[in-house]
């Protein structure tokens, strides 16, 4: 789990320092204020399950097949960080009427 938690931090490092090149320097800076509307559907909560699924098969198991389990916990808990750490970008939950804009501060 560390590994994928880890990959994605990098991930989104790199990402983020990419954007920042894009952005010219003397920008205006703004805070966009967000409220919700409806909730989430609760994407990530069945990720949740599996993890704690494969944790608790590698815990009862003895017989050289929990390492399975290590692998298949190492990659739902990838999918889990992409999702919970990466997150959509803004404009889907605002085009799905999930959010909307409460208020824009320059700063």
């Amino acid at each position: 789990m560390l590994i994928s938690y880890f990959a994605i931090l990098i991930s989104l490092k790199l990402s983020h320092n990419k954007a920042d090149k894009w952005i010219p320097q003397n920008s205006n800076k703004y805070t966009v204020t967000f409220t919700t509307i409806k909730k989430s559907n609760g994407g990530v909560y069945p990720l949740v399950g599996a993890i704690a699924l494969c944790l608790l098969f590698f815990l009862g198991l003895n017989n050289g097949t929990e390492g399975a389990f290590l692998v298949i916990n190492g990659i739902i808990s990838l999918f889990f960080f992409m999702f919970t750490l990466g997150s959509f970008p803004i404009a889907h939950p605002y085009k799905h009427g999930q959010i909307e804009v409460e208020k824009i501060e320059k700063i």
